[in-house]
């Protein structure tokens, strides 16, 4: 009965069309991420000689003559200037974010009240800031449950020796995605909560967190196995 009236609320306000305004910028930001993981990893070669040495020489092995050169130098220049793909990629994040957020943020006031506030920029953007900010808090906290959690799980296994007992292989398997779940509804209910003006405390939202988190979980598993036919 909840999810029907949520998806008749949801079409009701054309809601598909504010949505695809924030999957827009979602999109744009892929290029400064990309940015922001040459970035990363152009820090981590410079700190490490030998391995940028392995990286370059792999790529010539790996794809002869001009071409591999010329990727070789690509590589160079980016471990160069990692600072400065950083900054950039940074810069890029923080603008597409702050466009993403105000999108979603007036996209689930008019679904949650029917309006969205009249426009403040100054207040608009200071507020979009700091959601963003809490997202990246609450994305960051999901993966370390999920992560941290199976890693220790998997830890406490393997000193315990409960990996021979019977009906490990179903625990092994269903413990993962009931963390990622966790972390998942940690993430949705924030969003639920923290990015409009909702009237609605957490109890009353745990429903769509769960629903948000089961969504996002068969969307990431249809993409694993999809990975894993085309390769």
């Amino acid at each position: 009965d909840h999810l029907v009236r949520a998806g008749a609320r949801y079409l009701r306000v054309h809601a598909t069309l504010m949505a695809s305004g924030v999957t827009y910028y979602v999109f744009l930001a892929l290029a400064p991420v990309t940015l922001l993981l040459v970035a990363v990893a152009g820090l981590v070669l410079r700190g490490d000689p030998l391995l940028q040495d392995e990286l370059l020489d792999a790529l010539r092995d790996a794809v002869p003559g001009e071409t591999g050169d010329s990727l070789a130098e690509t590589v160079t220049t980016a471990v160069e200037s990692a600072t400065t793909f950083g900054l950039l990629g940074l810069l890029g994040v923080v603008f597409i974010g702050l466009a993403a957020m105000d999108k979603l943020r007036i996209g689930m006031d008019i679904v949650w009240r029917g309006r969205a506030d009249p426009p403040q920029f100054l207040a608009d953007r200071a507020r979009d800031l700091l959601s963003l900010f809490w997202f990246g808090v609450a994305g960051a906290l999901s993966i370390a449950l999920t992560t941290g959690a199976t890693s220790i799980a998997g830890r406490v296994f393997g000193l315990t020796e409960v990996d021979e007992a019977p009906g490990f292989f179903l625990l092994a398997r269903t413990l993962p995605i009931v963390l990622a779940v966790a972390g998942d509804v940690l993430l949705f209910l924030w969003l639920l909560r923290g990015v409009p003006g909702t009237p609605f405390g957490y109890r009353q939202l745990m429903p769509g967190a769960f629903f948000g988190a089961g969504g996002f979980e068969a969307l990431k598993l249809v993409g694993s196995l999809y990975l894993a036919v085309i390769g």
